[in-house]
């Protein structure tokens, strides 16, 4: 893959401090690679201290940056901002010397230069695979109910969380009554963790006309 660039949260040392840190991509926002910010050598703000300082008797670490890091790309981005690399190095004013342990860059270098915004989780389409007409007991999958039987639904969901709720309304196909000045009956339930949901508001099937 050759040398590498950096992105916005690139693991970061130095020989002074006792922990590590991580870069700050904030000098532009346009230009990305792999969903991340590219930094440039004006990147010289850390998203935490790296830990106490050798140089300061072991208190805690406040780095002292003047300088842009050295040693970055050739390749110049708006404003006249040069790309870093994982070679390039940067000096504290306290004495320690920064360099890049992870440049976060996993892959090929495909740069978008582009208004960046962060990646967007899709939502998954929530679907009803199937409903299913049951016993009163839940126990028996039924196709035909006898006038005072008790009849429940099974659902089976796609893409539904456990414990959400699921409504399902049914009616009559020639458009008659259910139930006494009933033509729609709603049944409610919650989706299981093996995404089913047994809607057990049974109703009783009686002869209406």
């Amino acid at each position: 893959m050759g040398i590498k660039y950096i992105c916005n949260g690139a693991s970061c040392a130095c020989d002074q401090g006792s922990a590590p840190s991580s870069l700050d991509v904030s000098s532009q926002n346009t230009i990305v690679i792999q969903e991340k910010l590219m930094a440039t050598e004006d990147d010289i703000t850390f998203k935490n201290p790296f830990g106490s300082c050798k140089l300061k008797n072991n208190y805690p670490c406040i780095p002292d940056i003047k300088t842009k890091w050295e040693n970055p790309s050739s390749n110049v981005l708006g404003k006249n901002k040069k790309t870093l690399l994982e070679t390039s190095k940067l000096t504290c004013a306290t004495g320690g010397k920064i360099n890049i342990t992870n440049s976060l860059q996993t892959g090929s270098k495909i740069i978008i230069f582009d208004h960046y915004s962060p990646p967007v989780a899709t939502l998954l389409k929530k679907e009803i695979v199937s409903v299913n007409w049951k016993n009163n007991d839940l126990e028996n999958e039924i196709d035909s109910a006898n006038i005072g039987d008790k009849v429940s639904l099974v659902v089976e969901t796609k893409n539904y969380n456990e414990g959400e709720t699921v409504v399902i309304v049914i009616d009559e196909a020639n458009g008659k009554n259910i139930k006494s000045n009933t033509k729609l009956v709603k049944f409610s339930g919650e989706v299981n963790a093996d995404g089913f949901a047994a809607l057990k508001e049974e109703i009783s099937i009686e002869n209406e006309n």
